[in-house]
């Protein structure tokens, strides 16, 4: 009888044959239990999609269109003399607010760091006119940088809205009901003076919220598509995006 030879075991981890049987080497090591920082908006994001999956599973109902949060006015070019004092004022510092950028140079380009984040270093020279003098300081300035909307994008989306105007002015004032309890500390903290988080957010012309406030580019979240098919009136269309996994089909046509 011809003696069978049995090929080198290569695979890591794998020592050797005792007794016909495989003996593992002692470099298998636990798992590692991610820690808290590995809990990101994407993975909150994932979880609020697999509840809304769950919900939908057995029911395909058309959500409940939310309570209104803000009372929407609109004012053409020769109405805008007719707002009220403290909406123009509004106005003209949202206005005022955008600086111009006369530098934009790449320090660093998008890199991944060590903790798993992209990041990338620019910088960045604004142009501070005279009537901007007064919103910035000497020893330092809290800035905000927002990429706005590419132009032909937001000519688009004026097109599907059918916006006969795109430069009325509009005000968005928060209704009593919608606005936050706030103690006179928090009001009184400088994380709450200032300008909106988003320029024209509450009042400007229909074209500078698309260009600012709005992303047109990304793929909207499965909450906001949620919150669409609650205004949507065809059964197709709601059925769609209310489907489990919406936000990733249309990522996937994009």
């Amino acid at each position: 009888m011809l003696p069978l030879r049995l090929p080198k075991l290569r695979a890591a981890g794998l020592s050797g044959m005792v007794n016909g049987s495989m003996r593992l080497s002692s470099r298998c090591q636990a798992r590692i239990r991610p820690t808290q920082s590995l809990c990101t908006s994407f993975l909150q994001e994932k979880l609020l999609e697999y509840e809304l999956s769950i919900q939908d599973r057995h029911r395909c109902e058309k959500p409940k269109v939310p309570e209104p949060k803000y009372s929407l006015s609109f004012y053409s070019a020769e109405e805008v003399k007719e707002m009220a004092d403290l909406q123009r004022q509004l106005l003209e510092e949202n206005s005022r607010a955008v600086f111009e950028i006369t530098a934009n140079d790449v320090i660093s380009a998008p890199h991944q760091t060590v903790d798993g984040a992209w990041r990338s270093v620019r910088h960045v020279d604004l142009r501070i006119r005279d009537d901007q003098q007064q919103l910035v300081s000497d020893q330092a300035s809290n800035i905000g940088v927002y990429v706005p909307n590419d132009l032909p994008v937001v000519g688009r989306m004026l097109a599907h809205l059918h916006v006969v105007d795109p430069e009325v002015v509009f005000t968005a004032e928060p209704l009593p009901a919608a606005v936050p309890v706030d103690d006179d500390d928090q009001k009184s903290s400088p994380q709450y003076q200032g300008f909106p988080n988003r320029p024209f957010s509450h009042v400007g012309t229909v074209r500078d919220a698309l260009t600012w406030t709005f992303d047109l580019i990304s793929t909207p979240r499965s909450s906001f598509l949620r919150s669409l098919a609650a205004y949507a009136t065809d059964d197709e269309d709601i059925a769609a995006l209310t489907a489990p996994g919406a936000a990733e089909a249309l990522r996937s046509e994009r």
